[in-house]
């Protein structure tokens, strides 16, 4: 199966970084080939010039995998939403019942979201979910704050979730992202 540019550059990207050894490229790469759709991952991209690139089997087993922790990942950081135990307000918070009820109804939108498409998107931003509800400006600072430091981790774990410690350690991979 054969696919064009869909997205699919990712496949091109990892393959070229390898060819180049640029392998500070490949957790960024390998976290946006893990968000494309499996069809895509597993077939081969056609570029612009007619050459044919997939994954190898070693880096497909990569993007597999990575893409089940990624998934891990974001069922996490979508409880504090809508568990129970997790759904908590901000200690300045003078709206207590108000804000969790629409903190659970922001969750089961997200969860929704989440079941649809992109449940290994655990990078995306949390965006107009919480604006758009009648949750305090303090229970938001604080979910702001408790979803960004949860996508900083998945970050700065990029190259443990795709295993890339063959070609780029962890403090490469942190002190290249404290340059930008």
């Amino acid at each position: 199966m054969e696919n064009t540019m869909n997205g699919a550059h990712h496949i091109i990207i990892i393959n070229l970084a390898r060819q180049y050894d640029h392998p500070l490229v490949l957790p960024t790469a390998f976290y946006e080939c893990a968000q494309l759709p499996l069809s895509t991952i597993l077939s081969t991209v056609t570029d612009d010039t007619g050459m044919k690139w997939k994954l190898s089997d070693e880096d497909l087993k990569r993007v597999l995998e990575g893409r089940d922790q990624l998934a891990e990942r974001r069922h996490y950081q979508l409880a504090m939403f809508i568990a129970p135990y997790k759904v908590k307000t901000s200690q300045s918070c003078r709206t207590e019942d108000s804000c969790i009820t629409e903190m659970k109804e922001t969750g089961h939108k997200l969860y929704s979201d989440w079941n649809k498409q992109h449940r290994h998107a655990v990078l995306s931003e949390l965006d107009s979910h919480i604006g758009q509800r009648d949750i305090c400006l303090s229970c938001v600072s604080m979910l702001e704050y408790a979803y960004e430091d949860h996508r900083e981790k998945v970050w700065n774990d990029l190259v443990d979730i795709f295993d890339l410690h063959d070609t780029v350690t962890k403090d490469e991979w942190l002190d290249d992202d404290d340059d930008d």
